[in-house]
């Protein structure tokens, strides 16, 4: 059986809200495509910005859905990167998301709220969706809501979907358990197996290619609904990938800025059996309002990297719990 279908909206909000609840940027909503030109990169220094007022310009979004906690009905994140219900202590109560049965489950109810949130009343906390051994409460862990769903209701296949392109004509955004729809799919479903030891929905071994050169860097990466608008790459990956566009790493950290004027590549990213192939319309964002963008992938990486929201944004996911693995696909 199928357990049911999930709608979800997209909420925007500048990216320090989002900070100050996960330290990596969600999906941006604000990238476009880019033709060449002759405009000089400005040091974004020289002109007024600095990193954070940068970042700030860039809008983002989040993916709410609408979740039911002992009969409370609340807008909570749709994230697979943690696995936290809420945050602050612990209790206990009936949860369910939008048409599915209830599962008594732990909550962690928060007890202060920075004033920052306090201003943005489009979501009320999150609904973590990773594993176990990602989730915050001690001293004991337990499980996120979609384990203890699969847990008390085990569907014919343990596994959720995630459609999170609000571009399609005659579709909306949506999260499904039990079921795939496979006539979302553009083609066959790629297969990726998950590295879930730390408890994230991680994939080793990715690989990358820029401009029909493969490059000799292979890296583990999360997929996370809840986590950037960055493409979190080594920083030889960003290095190659901006080597022929006049791109400049001003600050060293990662992030690259160039006329948005600019002509980017496509990337090529090799995950599992299959290949995802990164649009360069969708790899830039506008970091000011003089003419300047700043690049979307990213190589300050120091640890797992990030597929990003521009992932989610072109392919129908499975997170399939079996396994467990990622299957993927372009949108039909």
């Amino acid at each position: 059986m199928d357990i049911g279908t999930l709608d979800v909206a997209p909420v925007i909000s500048p990216t320090n809200i989002v900070q100050r609840v996960k330290k990596m940027f969600p999906p941006s909503r604000t990238l476009s495509a880019r033709e060449n030109g002759d405009a000089a990169v400005s040091n974004p220094a020289s002109i007024g910005y600095d990193r954070a007022a940068v970042a700030a310009n860039i809008s983002a979004t989040q993916w709410t859905t609408q979740v039911t906690i002992g009969g409370q009905v609340l807008n909570l994140l749709v994230d697979t990167g943690s696995s936290d219900l809420v945050r602050g202590f612990v209790a206990f109560d009936d949860v369910s998301v939008g048409a599915s049965p209830p599962v008594l489950m732990a909550i962690e109810v928060a007890t202060e709220v920075s004033e920052t949130i306090k201003g943005f009343d489009e979501w009320d906390g999150i609904l973590g969706l990773g594993f176990r051994d990602l989730n915050t409460v001690v001293p004991n862990k337990v499980d996120s809501f979609m384990l203890r769903l699969l847990e008390s209701y085990p569907p014919t296949l343990p596994v959720f979907t995630v459609d999170l392109n609000p571009q399609r004509p005659h579709s909306k955004p949506t999260v499904e358990i039990g079921k795939i729809d496979r006539e979302k799919a553009n083609g066959d479903l790629q297969h990726a197996p998950v590295n879930n030891s730390s408890g994230w929905w991680a994939v080793d071994d990715i690989s990358f290619e820029v401009d029909g050169q493969a490059l000799p860097v292979r890296q583990t990466m999360i997929f996370d609904t809840g986590g950037s608008s960055t493409i979190s790459v080594q920083p030889e990956v960003a290095a190659a990938y901006y080597n022929n566009t006049g791109a400049v790493n001003f600050y060293n950290d990662g992030t690259y800025y160039f006329p948005c004027s600019t002509k980017l590549p496509d990337l090529k990213m090799y995950i599992g059996n299959g290949t995802a192939i990164y649009r360069a319309s969708l790899l830039s964002a506008p970091a000011g309002n003089d003419g300047q963008c700043v690049g979307v992938i990213n190589g300050n990486l120091t640890g797992m990297g990030n597929v990003g929201g521009p992932f989610f944004e072109a392919h129908f996911v499975v997170f399939d719990y079996a396994t467990p693995a990622i299957q993927y696909a372009p949108f039909l």
